[in-house]
């Protein structure tokens, strides 16, 4: 994972990478990127919250809020 000031390269395989956005790492809002999101290599559990096709991009996100079952995605 490679990181910018407000967000986190992320690379799920080969061919798709992703963002995660400081908005979408917690349900309260952060003011710096957590070190647990910085570090290479390392595994964590997100859910894809848009995919941008003229980039080619994965947006992320990682709020507990939207791991509920009944929350719906579209």
């Amino acid at each position: 994972m490679q990181t910018k000031d407000s967000y986190v390269l992320m690379k799920v395989n080969d061919f798709v990478k992703g963002r995660l956005y400081i908005e979408h790492m917690a349900d309260l809002p952060l003011k710096m990127i957590p070190p647990k999101f910085t570090t290479i290599g390392k595994e964590i559990k997100v859910r894809v919250f848009r995919v941008d096709l003229k980039t080619r991009y994965v947006e992320f996100t990682k709020k507990e809020s939207f791991f509920k079952e009944k929350t719906p995605v579209y």
